[in-house]
């Protein structure tokens, strides 16, 4: 896992082709990632995708862009989580 600053607020974008294609700009953090479910932190918020057979494909946190494939089911934002953080640490 890579940590970046983290600053007030971060443009992101989520990009998804045909539902098995993604890229999701603005990522700061990877929590975990595996064929059900990748965790990433845009900014202060969670990302949770998941689905089946999902991949990361590329991952550079110092331009915060993630790109990856399978078949996505949901993109979901949530708050961050002080517990979640400390599990994947």
């Amino acid at each position: 896992m890579q940590n970046v600053p983290v600053r007030e607020s971060i443009s992101s974008k989520v990009i998804l082709e045909n539902r098995n294609k993604f890229t999701v700009t603005g990522v700061t953090q990877t929590l975990s990632a595996n064929e059900n479910c990748i965790t990433l932190m845009v900014g202060k918020t969670a990302m949770y995708i998941t689905g089946s057979m999902l991949h990361v494909i590329k991952l550079d946190i110092a331009t915060g862009i993630m790109e990856g494939d399978g078949l996505v089911d949901t993109i979901k934002y949530g708050k961050s989580n002080k517990f979640l953080r400390k599990i994947f640490k």
